[in-house]
């Protein structure tokens, strides 16, 4: 039985008892199967309840005093716990606690917390679970330890590097590489020029020669 069905029989049994000891005719109280709702009573009322209420509780507790001195209180009529049912716990401390006037949880809040309770005992051993994990896996390096094991595994191996090496390669920019393609051009066209002055020179020069030879 859950325990929002055992405080919904608590309930029950309770307005049972209730309308048996102050009977039909009472306009204290008005319920039916299910639930009962209580009318605004006066000042002078309440206190009246709450010192029949201590009275009843006066009757039925049992005050004692152990070695250390703490105060113990326990039901005298309900001492022999063997003969009783969970319900009549349930009950008992119910009626003795006056459950009825506390706020009573719905069925979504219980789930609620039994889903949190859930998770955090998840959470837990999912740690522990981690934890035992990282030990196993660091005790054989701690135990065998196999890089001293090894030839030279006492001395630290230190491998010469060049700085050039661990520079980064500068890749030129778009007009760096326009400017370079533009010069070669220009230098390609320049020597065209030379050349073509070159030729045009040595065929000025060859035709004067056979002029001369003509004369």
């Amino acid at each position: 039985m859950t325990e929002m069905e055992l405080q919904e029989q608590a309930k029950r049994e309770f307005q049972r008892v209730v309308d048996e000891v102050v009977g039909d005719d009472d306009d204290d109280y008005e319920g039916d199967d299910d639930l009962f709702t209580r009318k605004e009573k006066t000042k002078e009322e309440l206190e009246k309840e709450e010192e029949e209420y201590q009275s009843f509780r006066k009757q039925h507790e049992l005050n004692e005093t152990d070695k250390l001195g703490k105060k113990t209180a326990s039901l005298t009529h309900l001492d022999q716990e063997a003969g009783l049912t969970e319900e009549d716990k349930f009950l008992r401390d119910y009626l003795m606690n006056r459950e009825w006037k506390k706020p009573t949880k719905s069925q979504d809040e219980i789930f609620i917390e039994e889903d949190m309770a859930k998770d955090e005992l998840n959470d837990e051993l999912e740690i522990q679970s981690q934890e035992q994990n990282i030990e196993n896996n660091l005790l054989p390096d701690a135990t065998n330890n196999y890089r001293f094991k090894e030839q030279g595994g006492s001395h630290i191996k230190l491998y010469p590097t060049s700085y050039k090496s661990t520079i980064r390669e500068k890749k030129p920019t778009k007009r760096e590489l326009y400017n370079q393609r533009r010069n070669e051009r220009y230098k390609q066209l320049l020597d065209d020029s030379k050349k073509e002055q070159r030729d045009k020179s040595l065929q000025l020069k060859r035709k004067l020669i056979r002029q001369v030879l003509e004369l």
